[in-house]
Parts: C-alpha cells; structure tokens; sequence
C-alpha cells in the first residue's frame, strides 16, 4: 500500500488569495509609513529635548566654573568722610562701589 506524506512544495495562488495578500500588502506598506512619520515625530522630540539638556548642562557648568552666579542681594547707600557714596552688600557689609554722588544724592544730603 501506498504510503501518503506532506511537502512543502510551490501551489499557485487563487485570485481571491492574491487580492487578500495584496490588501495585507497595502496595510502592512500604510503601517511602515505610519511608523517611518512616527520615528520622525519622536527623533524630532528627542532632538529638542537633548538640546535642552545640552544648554542646561552648559549653564551648570559654567556656573561651577565660575563659582558664582549673579543673585539679587539688599545693598545700602552711605556717605563716607570725603563726601563720596559707598555702595555696601547688606549681606556681607563689604564695600563694592565708591562713587561720586549724583545730583539727587548731593540735595538728599543738603536736607
């Protein structure tokens, strides 16, 4: 008796099978352009975020660098024995302007 197997073996496709792989095909092909316009969208976001990333990094290094950054900080406004105005950091007390008055100042210290 005859014995019976199976192979893989080269069948032509029906034309209702081609037009079903065809409309696969045309979803697979709407998915891959769907994905590319995503993976642009996202190396684009990325990109800005890595930008952002890059100047604060840049900021922060400069500011420990330097070791300084500026802040606002009360000063005070005092004439010393020559006539002269110091500028004095309220903070630290140390003086970091001597100047000549300005014409308000003079008649501030005329009243």
């Amino acid at each position: 008796m005859p014995e019976k197997e199976t192979r893989m073996l080269a069948v032509a496709l029906t034309p209702a099978e081609l037009l079903t792989a065809g409309q696969w095909l045309a979803e697979v092909t709407r998915a891959v352009s769907d994905e590319e316009k995503r993976a642009i969208e996202v190396k684009n976001s990325l990109k800005h975020e890595m930008a952002m990333l890059e100047t604060r990094r840049s900021s922060l290094a400069t500011l420990i660098s330097r070791g300084t950054e500026l802040r606002e900080v009360e000063i005070r406004k005092q004439f010393d024995d020559a006539g002269h105005v110091e500028v004095i950091r309220c903070d630290t007390g140390k003086v970091i302007e001597v100047r000549a008055p300005t014409d308000d100042e003079r008649q501030t210290k005329l009243l």
